[in-house]
């Protein structure tokens, strides 16, 4: 099975360097999204979540996105 990364990127573009290193740390494909509201991320991680269940599902976060998206732990 492939290793995909879901990019969500509030500002206007996806981060270019985000998605460098994580080619760089072998991820087959990257899926970016900028300009990500709100309203858009629980749409977009859920159709990641029910894609791939169980062990082949693994969440990563940035511990500076995190800080920066407080707002995603009320998706």
């Amino acid at each position: 099975m492939k290793k995909l990364l879901l990019q969500l990127d509030s500002d206007r573009f996806a981060s270019s360097f985000d998605c460098i290193t994580a080619y760089d740390a072998e991820v087959d494909h990257v899926l970016s999204y900028g300009g990500v509201t709100l309203e858009d991320v629980r749409n977009l991680v859920y159709g990641g979540m029910f894609t791939r269940g169980g062990e082949a599902l693994r969440i990563l976060r940035s511990s500076s996105v995190v800080r920066r998206c407080r707002w995603v732990r009320r998706c």
